[in-house]
């Protein structure tokens, strides 16, 4: 055989072996990935995704009734401005609860088929008078898809339980999850949010009124929040807590709807709305009112009613819920206030512990640079370590309290063991400010002259981190210069 003949029929065999590989690959290896996509889409509860839906339909019996009892009909639909309940009654629906039916439903798999037949006995699997119906339709495309799901009322040998979709004359299994899903009525989708607005508006003032407590009242003043009482005082205000504060009221929920009429008489007596005890009124810099009336809660109540300006519902509203608007102004205390002094301004330090234990230096500042005051009788020829009084002064300065404590805590006291006091000076020896820390447990109790009435919580850490290491080792004693020796002497 030629060479030429032997290299035709080695290109022929290669051609051959590489065409029967990609037919191996589309056959079986990409054809059974086909195979397997299409067997999972077959097995999607859903057969569109959650964005396409539009309208949800639910007709249920309520757990436990008879079959043959009457049936509650949901119908949610999608709008322009979002969710709305149109079944039983009309009211705003709650995106993030159909969202959540929706994701609980499109994670369901229809399982495997009992029978299929064109003479089922829909009875036997209780799908002739189903314990819970659903109907769901999306747009794709421009175009309308359903959904029909029907559970029967007869459960499975195993918990789980018959199902017919679509109206097909077969009956399949699905777990209990999907029975629980459409089982839900208009009362799981509907807005429960007080103030249903998607933007709130800027707040300039708010007021919370409490049964037995003093008035808190903020007011926004050149974009600062400060305390709108009488005696305000200079303690300023955490903003950002403020902040906080507004926004979980403005986007404050009610756990369900006790009544449609908040103005019905006999609502406001039943629910004891007619003596609140909470009353809030945000309003904004147009003037605009949003207000919310909560009920007294007893001791042993977990749960009270509560409106709002926005809504004509009663709600239920929980006792956590309620005790996150239970605030005094001490709440929005800036608590790095305490420490706060300028810097530049401290141009002298006294340090003090205890009798008996380590003595600290007496300090003041020369020409920009920290020493150890001459007068000071234990440091004598003694120098500060590099930058350990910047260092911390730095540190004080940026110190927050844990919390403010209850009026009347006892103050901290120099001559407890353990105890230091910080005491910095500006020039001419005017005092800038005067800490005196002392330890309390696990904690530090700490006093502070910019407020001198009260005592704060300064976690352990915090005070471990200032340094109170500033003086260096002892200076070496020079040696006596030699004694001179006469000339001439032996």
């Amino acid at each position: 055989m030629s060479s030429k003949s032997k290299f035709s029929f080695s290109y022929v065999a290669m051609l051959a072996v590489g065409g029967f590989a990609a037919w191996v690959y589309i056959h079986e290896f990409k054809g059974g990935i086909e195979s397997e996509k299409q067997k999972t889409e077959a097995q999607a509860l859903l057969p569109f995704s959650n964005d396409k839906v539009v309208s949800v339909r639910l007709l249920a019996l309520t757990p436990g009734a008879p079959t043959n009892g009457t049936r509650n009909e949901t119908i949610v639909k999608k709008g322009e401005t979002g969710w709305k309940v149109e079944k039983p009654y009309a009211d705003l629906g709650d995106a993030a609860s159909v969202d959540s039916f929706l994701s609980t439903v499109s994670t369901e798999k229809i399982g495997e088929t009992v029978v299929e037949a064109n003479d089922i006995a829909w009875k036997t699997y209780g799908l002739d008078a189903p314990s819970a119906e659903g109907e769901i339709l999306a747009k794709v495309d421009g175009v309308e898809k359903k959904r029909s799901i029907k559970i029967g009322s007869v459960l499975a040998f195993d918990g789980s339980v018959y199902a017919r979709i679509d109206d097909a004359n077969r009956v399949v299994l699905m777990s209990s999850t999907a029975l629980a899903a459409l089982q839900k009525d208009a009362r799981d989708f509907r807005d429960k949010r007080l103030f249903p607005e998607a933007n709130h508006p800027e707040f300039s003032e708010l007021e919370v009124i409490r049964s037995g407590a003093p008035k808190l009242r903020l007011v926004l003043k050149n974009g600062i929040w400060i305390d709108g009482t009488v005696n305000a005082g200079a303690w300023p205000l955490d903003q950002a807590a403020v902040k906080t504060f507004i926004q979980s009221i403005a986007g404050m929920r009610g756990n369900d709807v006790w009544a449609e009429n908040k103005n019905n008489p006999q609502v406001i007596k039943q629910r004891k709305l007619d003596r609140p005890g909470i009353s809030i009124s945000l309003r904004s810099e147009k003037n605009e009112n949003y207000g919310i009336k909560i009920a007294a809660l007893e001791k042993t109540e977990q749960v009270a009613a509560g409106t709002s300006s926005a809504r004509p519902l009663v709600f239920s509203i929980y006792k956590a819920s309620i005790d996150q608007l239970s605030k005094t102004i001490e709440s929005f205390r800036d608590l790095k206030y305490p420490f706060q002094f300028k810097l530049a301004d401290a141009h002298a330090a006294e340090l003090e512990r205890p009798r008996g234990e380590v003595s600290l230096p007496m300090l003041i500042q020369k020409d920009g640079k920290w020493l150890i005051d001459p007068m000071d009788q234990n440091f004598q020829k003694r120098d500060l370590k590099p930058g350990s009084v910047e260092k911390l002064l730095v540190d004080l300065e940026a110190l927050t309290a844990k919390r403010i404590l209850p009026s009347g805590t006892a103050k901290p006291k120099v001559a407890t063991k353990g105890a230091v006091r910080v005491g910095l000076f500006q020039a001419k020896n005017q005092r800038l400010v005067e800490f005196v820390f002392q330890p309390v447990g696990e904690t530090w109790h700490v006093s502070s002259s910019k407020v001198p009435d009260r005592v704060f919580e300064l976690e352990k850490s915090a005070f471990e981190g200032l340094s109170f290491d500033l003086v260096g080792a002892s200076a070496p004693e020079k040696p006596a210069p030699p004694v001179p020796v006469p000339k001439g002497t032996p």
